[in-house]
């Protein structure tokens, strides 16, 4: 009985995620480099969403994406997003802020070392 209690509620958690709509969003690093992303974002906790997905550079359509992952607290506005590539590597950071709209989000891109950091621009997609 109590494995099929967990993989309901298992089965639930997936089904879960799925039906969380899709975040769309298009923008540039370095305002020159053209990127495109799409995140899920669940509720984690006192504000905080869980966020997942991933982005591409949009000007090298063979280069493969990009995996983010980290949170979005929604009291504050704030992303923090670790990128890694299709090992796992930490290869960089995205940490910025929604703008007032809502609908933006500006900040940091920083490499995995911290070393270099460009501006970065995110807009939802309608």
């Amino acid at each position: 009985m109590r494995k099929i209690v967990l993989f309901s509620i298992f089965c639930l958690a997936i089904a879960f995620a799925y039906a969380q709509p899709r975040q769309k969003l298009d923008g540039t690093i370095n305002n020159k480099l053209p990127i495109y992303m799409e995140v899920i974002m669940m509720p984690y906790k006192d504000g905080l969403m869980h966020v997942g997905g991933v982005y591409w550079y949009t000007n090298n359509p063979n280069g493969g994406t990009l995996n983010v992952m980290g949170t979005y607290n929604s009291d504050t506005g704030e992303v923090n997003l670790t990128e890694k590539n299709s090992k796992e590597v930490i290869t960089g950071y995205f940490i910025g802020k929604y703008d007032d709209t809502g609908t933006i989000i500006k900040g940091k891109w920083l490499s995995a070392n911290k070393q270099k950091s460009f501006d970065f621009i995110l807009k939802h997609q309608l």
